[in-house]
């Protein structure tokens, strides 16, 4: 198989139908923005997972002027780049605390070829375009160029914003009725877990430190132990950073983890629909208060629905008219199942880990996928296509948000070193294969886009490294599978179905082996 054919995209003909609507007066769109003649592309990240669904909707293709990528995961995206940097790639989760580690991910040599690339390119005229999916404050701080655009929120922004007592003041101006009891705590003071709990009305408490990423700042409490052992750590975690640290305290709440994502653009709010996110689940691998991937394929009941784009909506305007926000986010919230009620906890201003996989929601349910539509509100705000033409292509929010989380969609896993032992892989892992009673057989015949557009039932795609890649031990995932035909995570609880349980047994039998 060609390293094309490892990225494949929608091949489009006169009479092929839209993936979603206004993609032709779209694809002009980016064909002129990205003109090799005007512009410079520049890809930075951890991962490339963020344009990942560009490649595959025909919006970034290999004609166009990726000059350089700065990131640690690509999965054979790399031949789209002139010249590919290669970050952490020993494969280990770097140490951070507060706005350090992926958000100051960048070295010297790095910075160097990046400011080179910038500089060559006012030399000869042209635009530079970095696609980032959450600001690099270092980067930023480097970079004084008027002829550079970076599509993400502000450094600024993003420290005020993805804090999460931050949220919490957020959320109660603008949905007091859905707050988690919490309590904001200096770590460097004594605190009873009897009396938080009492005053919380709680029998577990969550333990969050300001600011994380991946599940690593979130502790479960159980006792006066396991609270004081939470809040040594982050207190430890933070003794780098020159911020007044506060830790926040909540009750535990009982229900279904959610994650939501939902694009603003000058005040008007598109909302995608929450997925089922089970949390802790270590058939994938992945820690006790880690997301271990999200399910579409279920809707959650009309009232908890309802509330949720209510909430997005709110929490999208009050982003757009305290802090200038614009592009996408995301919020975390518990589904209350039993008593129809929603509680969201956390917000992200950035790409979200679920981002490429809703973009193919949006596919399935033919409406504007929110991640384009941020990248053209980016555009605009550049000065590089008119407001006026942004405008007529936005559809309506109500009738949009309405359609969209109603709507089914895909599935994915993330899958981590369940074994907790170093490992190595044994066979390619990136592909379509098929899901069949004995094992999983590949489908070179197939592309990943067939998985979504046809929501085949025995088909599964793969996005993981290439055979002898080491797996190290640690949290952090080496690879994704998913898929649309079946469930993967029950509709009422936050389980496998019996399906989910045995397709991930035969990803880890067929391509994973201890180096043991």
């Amino acid at each position: 198989m060609s390293k094309r054919e490892n990225t494949p995209s929608i091949e489009m003909t006169e009479k092929s139908p839209e993936p979603f609507p206004r993609y032709s007066e779209i694809k002009k769109i980016f064909d002129e923005v990205l003109d090799k003649e005007k512009a410079v592309l520049i890809l930075v990240g951890h991962k490339g997972d963020h344009v990942k669904g560009l490649i595959d909707m025909g919006l970034l293709t290999e004609d166009m002027p990726l000059e350089l990528m700065a990131v640690g995961k690509t999965y054979g995206m790399e031949h789209l780049a002139k010249e590919h940097i290669l970050l952490h790639g020993s494969g280990e989760a770097p140490e951070y605390s507060q706005y350090e580690g992926i958000f100051h991910d960048l070295q010297p040599c790095e910075h160097k070829t990046i400011i080179e690339t910038i500089e060559k390119a006012a030399e000869e005229d042209k635009k530079v375009i970095i696609l980032a999916p959450f600001p690099n404050i270092s980067l930023e701080e480097w970079l004084e160029n008027e002829n550079v655009m970076i599509t993400c929120a502000s450094p600024e922004q993003f420290v005020s914003v993805e804090n999460k007592n931050t949220f919490s003041q957020i959320a109660e101006k603008a949905f007091p009725e859905n707050v988690i009891p919490y309590e904001l705590i200096n770590p460097k003071e004594e605190h009873s877990f009897s009396d938080l709990c009492k005053k919380l009305k709680a029998e577990k408490l969550v333990v969050q430190n300001s600011v994380s990423g991946g599940g690593d700042g979130t502790l479960f409490a159980r006792n006066q132990e396991e609270l004081q052992a939470a809040i040594e750590r982050f207190d430890r975690s933070s003794e780098n950073s020159d911020e007044k640290i506060e830790l926040k305290i909540s009750r535990f709440q009982e229900g279904y983890e959610s994650n939501g994502q939902a694009c603003v653009i000058n005040g008007k709010v598109y909302v995608d629909p929450p997925s089922h996110k089970p949390v802790g689940l270590e058939a994938a691998g992945s820690s006790p208060a880690s997301g271990s991937g999200n399910d579409w394929t279920n809707s959650f009941p009309p009232e908890l629905l309802n509330q949720y784009k209510e909430i997005m909506v709110k929490t999208g305007e009050h982003l757009y008219q305290e802090y200038g926000y614009q592009g996408i986010f995301g919020v975390d919230s518990i589904f209350d199942l039993e008593n129809q009620t929603l509680w969201p906890h956390e917000i992200n201003p950035r790409t979200q880990g679920t981002t490429p996989y809703q973009i193919y929601n949006a596919r399935m349910a033919q409406r504007i996928p929110t991640d384009i539509i941020s990248y053209l509100a980016h555009f605009a705000e550049a000065g590089l296509i008119e407001q006026k033409k942004l405008e007529r292509i936005l559809p309506n929010p109500d009738k949009y948000n309405e359609k969209s989380i109603e709507s089914p969609g895909c599935w994915y896993i993330k899958l981590s070193n369940r074994g907790g032992k170093p490992g190595h892989v044994i066979e390619d892992m990136s592909g379509v294969f098929e899901l069949r009673e004995k094992g999983l057989i590949k489908r070179p015949d197939k592309k990943e886009t067939d998985v979504i557009s046809n929501r085949d039932k025995n088909l599964v795609a793969l996005r993981g490294p290439a055979k002898g890649s080491r797996v190290e031990k640690g949290l952090t995932p080496f690879a994704y599978v998913f898929g649309s035909g079946f469930s993967v995570f029950q509709k009422d609880n936050p389980e496998m179905t019996e399906t989910g349980k045995k397709l991930l047994d035969l990803v880890y039998e067929k391509f994973i082996k201890s180096n043991d």
